[in-house]
């Protein structure tokens, strides 16, 4: 079937002709009926003709009264190829990418889809004359079919040297065919077909990055926004539009809601809305301005505005000035290495989440780990470093993973070479301290500062079942508990953690373990509201002392699980059946950041304030240095041993009761 033309038909160009003033008012008459001849008889054409002919003569000369714009009001026509996008009033590929059917369509699709299209295009013409340095190149990152740079060729007197790139050939197959004819006007064109990260950038005036950020994984969005500022001129510019979502979740409702209608006006069905709007789940991950400006000014761009803003799309500016400024605050060193362990978009949970909330936690999980705990450049580059030095090693699943024993065993050292064991010890022994544990990966016997193995005895008499059911570890450390609990046959187990160091641990078991039931989100506990009624078991174990706000976490806890489901809380208190907590001046037991450490009784009370029922003190006992201690592995400068009186084992060197532990199972109604 052949597919509709996209050139405007001969009435609605007329239109455009009357609206931009190039023809009289009268005489689109006379052209109407002459385009519509085949259909006319020849009485009402000589009739027509007379009559638009006569009016004509009257006010040709005549200033027109006509109020308001043109139809099109841009300086440079678009050269637009390919067919109408009908693409999803049947399937289209789901989800979205961007192959041959699309590219056939895609400049319809996007001229239709995307608000102010071409006026966004215009404008950027007169930033590129304004900023563009002959001698330099133009980028387009994301340069699809080629329309931009074909308007930017045009526009311009002298030859420019433009320098695109793609990660779909199919499109690229046609920008380079669209720019063919630039060639010849001594334009130096080069297009390339690969990842952004891939492509250097250098001897850059002017940077253009239309729809495409939007698409490439968040964990490496500040490394390719630090590639931009690193290979622009000084006062070079990136010119970037984007869909944005709004920070407020109403707002974002109203802003789809008009979105979608702006396209049923633009001719598309419910339909094809819907089913590119489900295509596109998970592959098109919008950031709010606000996160699109921080993340521009956290490379190094300090001129950040906004040009254009239609509902939930922007297009920002942003100059890289001669001199950067010097703050109290150090830029965030890129980090591609580490970065590349992070999984940009969970789409395991699409299995547990409707869409919207896991857009919104998407955008959670890539906000908490752009910021890494917020670590020094210093620790940043040590972490960079040994994820780097971790991708040399291979990646594979070993057959040596043992769960059910007291030290996590992961890998034989004959999987490794002679160099790769060497290379892994190294490794080893650059993340120390090691926290929770005992560990043995690939023969390397890794004494922890904590005997984990302790605690896990302790819960297992009084654990649910956990076959087939869905868990969460909130605080789950280096993933410890998460791998004892796989001896269960559990579907899926979700660790929540903030810690780099953590997580760094984590990436190192899972790239031989390789077990798709244990995923590890960066996040912290406060996040548990964007798990809505997800987890049949939580574990929290050490975290509720950590907190300022104890009932709150738990009731965050409570909105994330199943009707009836369980809770496992190991939490650090003290001795006595008072209903009061310990709430320390600065440090307990030579720690930061603990605030509320409860009797067993208040326990119970913040449990049963979250809505909890059922609870079950099952362990309640004195930490020993049996369970922390400093070793090889934990070289730490304080452990348990160091922060109680010498004199008085009953209290830490603060003089605050020392630590007690309980352990409770509670249920959720």
């Amino acid at each position: 079937m052949q597919a509709a033309s996209l050139k405007p038909q001969p009435v609605h160009q007329i239109q455009i002709w009357v609206r931009n003033k190039l023809i009289p008012q009268p005489l689109p008459l006379f052209l109407i009926l002459m385009s519509l001849q085949q259909y006319t008889s020849s009485a009402v054409l000589v009739i027509g003709c007379l009559t638009a002919a006569y009016a004509a003569t009257k006010v040709y000369f005549k200033k027109s009264d006509k109020l308001g714009p043109p139809l099109s009001d841009t300086r440079f026509k678009l050269n637009y190829v390919g067919h109408v996008d009908r693409i999803y009033d049947k399937f289209g590929p789901k989800p979205f990418e961007f192959n041959r059917d699309v590219v056939k369509v895609f400049d319809d699709m996007v001229s239709r889809s995307v608000p102010l299209y071409e006026e966004v295009i215009d404008l950027l013409l007169y930033w590129v004359h304004r900023y563009y340095v002959p001698g330099t190149k133009i980028y387009d990152l994301g340069c699809s079919t080629g329309t931009t740079f074909d308007v930017i060729a045009r526009s311009m007197e002298d030859s420019c040297h433009l320098v695109g790139i793609d990660n779909s050939i199919a499109m690229v197959e046609e920008c380079r065919k669209k720019l063919e004819w630039a060639e010849s006007k001594n334009h130096i064109v080069d297009i390339h077909s690969g990842d952004i990260l891939d492509l250097a950038i250098d001897n850059a005036s002017f940077v253009i990055m239309n729809y495409t950020l939007q698409f490439i994984p968040v964990a490496s969005r500040h490394q390719v926004l630090s590639k931009i500022f690193k290979g622009l001129q000084d006062g070079g510019v990136v010119f970037i539009s984007e869909k944005v979502r709004s920070s407020n979740s109403e707002f974002q409702e109203a802003c789809t809601w008009i979105y979608e209608d702006f396209k049923e006006r633009r001719g598309y069905t419910k339909t094809y809305i819907a089913r590119k709007k489900d295509a596109l789940m998970n592959v098109l991950v919008p950031f709010t301005e606000e996160e699109l400006r921080g993340a521009l000014t956290a490379v190094g761009f300090e001129n950040v505005e906004i040009a254009v803003k239609w509902n939930n799309f922007s297009t920002f500016v942003a100059r890289k000035s001669g001199q950067r400024r010097v703050g109290k605050k150090e830029v965030q060193v890129a980090t591609p290495h580490l970065d590349s362990f992070f999984e940009s978009c969970p789409t395991y949970l699409s299995d547990y989440l409707d869409p919207l909330q896991l857009q919104v936690l998407c955008l959670e999980r890539l906000r908490c780990f752009t910021n890494k705990s917020g670590l020094s450049q210093s620790n940043l580059l040590d972490f960079e470093d040994i994820a780097r030095c971790l991708s040399e090693l291979p990646s594979f699943k070993s057959k040596a993973v043992k769960v059910d024993e007291a030290a996590l065993t992961i890998g034989d050292p004959s999987e490794l070479t002679i160099d790769q064991h060497a290379a892994w010890l190294s490794i080893a022994t650059r993340m120390k301290p090691w926290k929770k544990g005992p560990l043995n990966v690939f023969g390397v016997e890794i004494d922890t500062e904590w005997r984990s193995d302790l605690k896990w005895g302790r819960m297992v008499p009084y654990l649910p079942p956990l076959k087939d059911k869905v868990i969460c570890d909130l605080g789950c450390g280096n993933g410890y508990f998460m791998y004892r609990m796989l001896s269960h046959d559990p579907k899926l187990v979700v660790g929540i953690d903030p810690n780099v160091h953590a997580w760094m641990e984590f990436k190192i078991f899972q790239r031989f373990a390789q077990d798709d039931r244990l995923r590890f989100e960066f996040m912290r506990g406060d996040a548990m509201t964007m798990f809505t009624g997800m987890f049949d078991v939580v574990f929290c174990l050490g975290v509720l002392y950590h907190t300022n706000d104890p009932v709150g976490m738990l009731r965050d806890i409570y909105t994330s699980m199943t009707k009836g489901s369980t809770l496992i809380v190991d939490c650090q208190g003290i001795p006595g059946d008072e209903a009061i907590a310990l709430f320390p001046k600065k440090k307990y037991a030579n720690m930061k950041g603990v605030y509320f450490l409860p009797t067993a009784t208040t326990l119970m009370h913040w449990l049963s304030r979250a809505q909890f029922q059922q609870m079950e003190l099952f362990f309640s006992e004195p930490l020993t240095s049996e369970e922390q201690r400093i070793t090889k592995w934990a070289p730490v400068t304080t452990s348990l041993g160091e922060s109680l009186d010498p004199n008085d084992a009953t209290k830490t060197v603060e003089g605050y009761p020392a630590p007690h532990r309980f352990y409770i199972r509670a249920k959720r109604g």
